[in-house]
């Protein structure tokens, strides 16, 4: 009983860096042998917010012309997926318009797509200046940050986030997985719970949550929770896998 739930401990310490990449990538694997300097970030938050943003801006937002001529050939170019280009453009909007956060954002999201990740951790520098307490900056920044496992600093994003967005689970999320990358697992724990506070359908909450009972030798914790995440997505393979174990070590 004890090996197995060695087997388990271990388990669960190894992929702790390589969460945080699941997480940001919102992929539904661990994947443990990802280098984080060529990790892929075109699935991150960032990202994921271009189609979103896109067209929602017309020209009553965008009062210089040369703003707006930018904007128009950056909208061309992102729906060609030609996200370097479209990059080129942004800037060139900001250039004409800087107090929309808006066109930082978009900038941002298509250098990450273009693959110039340091470019892009660049302009949300510039962007944090203008917007130090915009949500979805300090969350794209603190993305970037944890893949480079800049812990501390990404928390520090992560953090103002929750302050500006104290419903924001994927912010609590990503905190409670850093937590557990620096073995402060109490807290870890903590934070997971808020992540189920905040949105009770999140399944991830509940299945790192499970992952700290587990560590923690609260086996039966770890079982219920278990079943929580399963319950909300049933494809959550990790949770079946840990589930299995816990089943095997209670007997």
């Amino acid at each position: 009983m004890k090996n197995i739930l060695d087997r388990i401990s271990s388990k669960l310490r190894i992929v702790l860096p390589a969460a945080i990449l699941l997480l940001i990538s919102s992929c539904t694997t661990f994947p443990t042998d990802r280098d984080p300097q060529n990790i892929d970030l075109s699935n991150s938050y960032a990202v994921k917010l271009v189609e979103k943003l896109s067209g929602k801006q017309t020209q009553k937002n965008i009062r210089d012309p040369r703003a707006y001529y930018h904007y128009l050939m950056a909208l061309q170019a992102v729906r060609g997926h030609q996200f370097e280009r479209a990059s080129e453009n942004f800037r060139g909007v900001i250039q004409f318009n800087s107090s929309d956060s808006k066109f930082y954002r978009q900038l941002a999201m298509n250098l990450v797509r273009s693959g110039k990740i340091d470019d892009a951790y660049k302009a949300l520098e510039e962007s944090l200046h203008h917007f130090p307490d915009n949500p979805e900056l300090n969350m794209m920044i603190g993305d970037i940050l944890a893949v480079r496992e800049e812990y501390e600093r990404a928390l520090n994003h992560y953090q103002r986030v929750i302050q500006a967005q104290s419903g924001s689970a994927r912010a609590y999320l990503l905190s409670g997985v850093i937590y557990e990358v620096l073995k402060q697992y109490d807290v870890a724990a903590d934070t997971y719970k808020r992540v189920i506070q905040v949105e009770p359908s999140n399944p991830m909450g509940y299945h790192y949550l499970a992952r700290m009972n587990i560590l923690t030798g609260k086996l039966e914790d770890a079982k219920k929770h278990l079943n929580q995440a399963l319950e909300l997505r049933p494809n959550l393979l990790q949770s079946r896998e840990f589930l299995a174990w816990v089943l095997e070590v209670q007997g």
